[in-house]
């Protein structure tokens, strides 16, 4: 290392190794920075522990030399150890259970005097840990500590007790059992942190409690997550908003993720105008509650007692929805509506443009980001109802109106498809006849859209890629929507263990009629089936360069011979095979011979017949990128077999 850098650099340096202890033990030049690294994010396991309860009984001249570091800390972790294993057992047991006594644990504290996060999630004893500091009287520990971190065990009176410095809360419990004075409530409790920025609160038991109160309680917030699982009251949020001063609640908040039953629509207003244009990220998820939830709640006796009388009112004629039902009905137009009111406020004034994913989840989640280089990226969902096999013989059709439901087009948006620029699609299902759907409705209500991706059935891999570069997805800088719409650069179609229908190549070529590269790539998968005649027609693509094929698209296990029947133009058919499994590269053959092998009841024969125009190159693969033929104007070159990852 040079001993001219600046003290900054090196700690920028030691910053991007996983153990600074071993950078300690490079040089001399390197031990002093590598050990204030070490110990400022000072990192203990159970052998650690172990060894320090050890140098507590050293005498105070003694321990300074261990300890010397100490007041670096600013974060402390204790762990607990999984991988250190020793040829004695028994010791092994002795450290990995280690606790430290109170009276330890305490001075330990008090020799970290800039410590400000205090993090325990993995610890065998946080709850003892806690309780130490929740009783000790000691002056001299956490007067500067913003966080604790637990995963099982949080007292909230501990965290009163530090209010004055600690800026980040993380509730998941009843926390009304541990409000430091019967009398307070819990908002009241909350707007004695005087410098908290960031809030996890996850209601479980509190009737009544709505995310707004938790603003209002804390008006300094940065980031705000908040679940809840009761209805929220739209009367409620109007009484709270009637009294207050909106345009400067929440002012710095810039993450706000909200899992909740419902968005009431004084709520939702109120985030739309007044927190999502200065918001950064926006994860909204609304949850369907499970019947087993209600039950749990409630008690098997009520709820069938409950469940009779609904069963009663319904066949009475009278509409009752149960709000924990399974299987709730909902207007996915006035969803979508309020979906992209949300975005077209988050996008503010500028006409952005945006990376879509839609994808189906299980709970249904809206989330947008902000990136620093002023892109925006939003998560919509997809049902399932829009991809499973429809039961009417017109597919396409049944997956048109079930898509109509669920994607968002011009009718019913604000900002709508046209601020799209990057669009992902994860769907679990690889029928042709659904990619095609979703193509079309990727090109016809999408105009400034620059690449696509679908990905259909996760355990085949089933991918469509649309774009402006073949090797990987490069989006454009300028993050903002010129007046030049079209999709004149977007060049390359790739399909991967999936052949495209001759409808969605017709699509292709009527919306992107500069297409110059075509994939139809494959590789070793797990289900490979046998398709015996496939035909594509590349003729309507005028300036297409390029074709490859994968013929692991066609062949199986039992396939013996794969041909190709290739057509340039007009002219003659022009016949090649390979014999699979035996050959890597195709040879020259005839007609005669196809329908020799074609005849012979013995053999599974494969055939894949190409219409292109003169000037394609024509590349065959066979499975893991390996080359078995190029075509050059109809005919085939030399006949090498090459591994070379072309695709």
């Amino acid at each position: 290392m040079n001993h001219n850098l600046p003290i900054e650099i090196w700690h920028h340096v030691l910053q991007f190794s996983q153990n600074r202890y071993q950078c300690a033990l490079v040089c001399k030049a390197w031990k002093e920075v590598a050990l204030q690294q070490l110990y400022k994010d000072l990192r203990l396991d159970g052998y650690n522990v172990y060894c320090m309860k050890k140098l507590f009984k050293l005498d105070a001249d003694e321990q300074a030399h261990y300890f010397r570091y100490f007041f670096l800390t600013t974060k402390l972790t204790i762990d607990r150890d999984h991988e250190r294993m020793t040829f004695d057992t028994s010791d092994y047991l002795d450290y990995q259970y280690s606790l430290l006594e109170e009276d330890d644990f305490i001075l330990f504290l008090e020799m970290l005097p800039k410590l400000q996060v205090v993090h325990l999630n993995n610890s065998f004893y946080e709850h003892y840990y806690f309780g130490y500091i929740l009783d000790t009287n000691s002056r001299k520990c956490l007067n500067e500590v913003q966080t604790f971190c637990s995963a099982t065990f949080h007292d909230f009176k501990t965290s009163y007790r530090y209010r004055a410095t600690l800026t980040t809360l993380n509730h998941t419990f009843r926390i009304e059992y541990y409000l430091p004075a019967p009398t307070m409530n819990i908002c009241e409790s909350l707007s004695q942190f005087k410098n908290l920025t960031s809030l996890t609160f996850v209601n479980a038991y509190v009737n009544n409690l709505t995310p707004l109160e938790l603003q209002l309680a804390c008006p300094r917030l940065v980031t705000l997550k908040y679940s809840c699982r009761n209805r929220i009251s739209d009367q409620t949020i109007q009484n709270l908003l009637r009294d207050i001063d909106m345009s400067k609640t929440n002012s710095r908040l810039k993450i706000l993720q909200l899992h909740i039953p419902n968005l009431p629509v004084s709520y939702f207003q109120y985030v739309s105008e007044y927190l999502v244009p200065h918001l950064d990220n926006l994860d909204l998820q609304i949850n369907r509650s499970r019947m087993y939830d209600w039950i749990s709640d409630v008690g098997i006796e009520n709820a069938l007692t409950f469940a009779k009388d609904i069963g009663s009112l319904k066949q009475s004629g009278f509409g009752f929805q149960c709000p924990y039902e399974d299987v709730i009905v909902e207007d996915k137009n006035a969803e979508m509506t309020v979906f992209y009111k949300l975005l077209n406020a988050f996008k503010g004034s500028k006409h952005r443009i945006c990376e879509a994913t839609f994808k189906f989840v299980g709970n249904p989640s809206y989330s947008m980001q902000r990136s620093k280089n002023n892109m925006i990226q939003f998560e919509y969902p997809l049902d399932v109802k829009c991809y499973s096999p429809p039961i009417d013989s017109k597919v396409v059709q049944a997956y048109e109106l079930a898509l109509n439901e669920y994607l968002p087009d011009k009718a019913v948006s604000i900002s709508g498809p046209e601020i799209i620029d990057c669009l992902n699609i994860y769907i679990g299902c690889g029928n042709p006849e659904l990619a095609f759907v979703f193509i079309q409705y990727a090109l016809i209500y999408c105009p400034n859209l620059r690449a696509c991706s679908i990905v259909m059935d996760a355990i085949s891999n089933k991918t469509i890629y649309i774009g402006l570069h073949v090797k990987e997805l490069q989006l454009r800088k300028d993050r903002f929507i010129t007046s030049k719409y079209g999709r004149e650069d977007i060049k390359v179609f790739k399909s991967f263990h999936l052949i495209p229908s001759q409808a969605t190549l017709d699509l292709l070529c009527i919306n992107l009629p500069n297409i110059q590269v075509l994939t139809c790539g494959a590789n070793f998968m797990y289900g490979r089936w046998t398709q015996k005649l496939t035909e594509i027609d590349l003729k309507v693509f005028k300036n297409l360069e390029l074709f490859q094929f994968d013929d692991y698209n066609i062949c199986g296990n039992d396939t013996d011979y794969i041909f190709i029947r290739l057509q340039v133009d007009n002219g003659d058919m022009a016949y090649y095979s390979r014999r699979s499994g035996k050959s890597v590269v195709y040879e020259a053959a005839t007609l005669q011979l196809f329908q020799e092998y074609q005849d012979d009841a013995t053999l599974n024969i494969c055939l894949l017949t190409v219409k292109c125009n003169s000037g394609v190159k024509f590349i065959v693969s066979s499975g893991n990128h390996t080359m078995a033929a190029e075509f050059d104007n109809g005919l085939l070159l030399d006949c090498i077999g090459i591994n070379a990852k072309f695709l």
